[in-house]
């Protein structure tokens, strides 16, 4: 059982139109891939990802509209398992 991903905005959660977010998920140290993903729905789509043995990794989320704000989760994954997803962080834009 992997410890749960932590997510949280670096920047502000509510974004100005066309602004821009930072996005910070902590996982594990073993880890060596981080996903960040957008919920619609009950899906989850993958914005970005980042590959490397950090226990940290930022993301940003460019030219924010009504298609990129919601629910952003990551995870990660060590060996040949995923982690559960984190809960959520709502990105709103004003």
């Amino acid at each position: 059982n992997f410890p749960m991903p932590l997510i949280f905005a670096r920047s502000s959660p509510v974004v100005p139109r066309h602004g821009s977010a930072k996005i910070q998920c902590r996982s594990s140290p073993e880890s060596f891939l981080t996903q960040l993903v957008i919920q619609k729905n009950s899906t989850y789509k993958e914005v970005d990802r980042k590959l490397g043995f950090w226990n940290e990794s930022e993301f940003l989320v460019d030219h924010m509209d009504t298609n990129t704000a919601g629910r952003y989760h990551c995870r990660y994954r060590r060996g040949f398992s995923w982690s559960h997803y984190s809960d959520a962080l709502e990105l709103v834009v004003t």
